[in-house]
């Protein structure tokens, strides 16, 4: 094993970190909303028929994409695709919290959705690189449990920040979030990985 690969091995940890925090985000952006929705229709004037947009919106334009955005990291690099991700749902988030109209906050969680797609299309695939077969299944399964995770914690998430704060807030948490995961996977994600999922 190389120097390259053995620094690969010593940070598969921080690699799933970075991956999982992500996927538990993307996650719970799709359930963290549901509570705050009668808040938001009163804040934006808007019926209840309308307002809950913000959430089909998200979900299916996740289950539109996340199969392209798959291929297209088959095609130019599993690494490069979640980075992509991580970006274009950080600014997806930031323009939600900035939304002073549905119109606006409905195109915000598009693209925020997108972003979403490209991160959780390709994680699992860069758990599968960088994870030898022995620690591969325990991997994926860390994984698994953060999806559930984020599901089932963004509704008392939501409720919470919608008691004490702005709705709004449920949308900016994940930019500073966003901002030091995309850090971590510059920092941790090896040249030689992405070279790999590029092959």
């Amino acid at each position: 094993m190389n120097n390259v690969d053995n620094n690969v091995n010593k940070s598969r940890w921080l690699i799933l970190f970075t991956v999982v925090s992500m996927t538990f985000m993307c996650c719970l952006d799709s359930s963290i909303v549901n509570v705050a929705l009668p808040v938001m229709k009163d804040k934006l004037s808007v019926t209840m028929a309308s307002i809950e947009w913000v959430v089909t919106s998200y979900l299916i334009v996740i289950s539109a994409t996340i199969l392209i955005f798959g291929r297209l990291g088959d095609m130019k690099g599993k690494t490069y695709i979640f980075r992509f991700g991580i970006i274009l749902f950080t600014f997806g988030s930031l323009m939600c919290g900035l939304s002073s109209s549905l119109g606006l906050l409905v195109f915000s969680r598009v693209v925020q959705a997108i972003g979403a797609a490209g991160t959780m299309s390709t994680s699992q695939g860069i758990i599968t690189q960088v994870f030898p077969s022995n620690e591969r299944g325990r991997a994926l399964g860390i994984s698994g449990s953060f999806v559930a995770l984020g599901i089932m914690v963004g509704p008392p998430l939501g409720g919470l920040i919608v008691s004490a704060f702005s709705w709004k807030y449920i949308f900016l948490i994940n930019v500073p979030i966003g901002i030091i995961t995309f850090i971590m996977s510059t920092r941790n994600f090896p040249k030689s990985i992405i070279k790999k999922m590029k092959n």
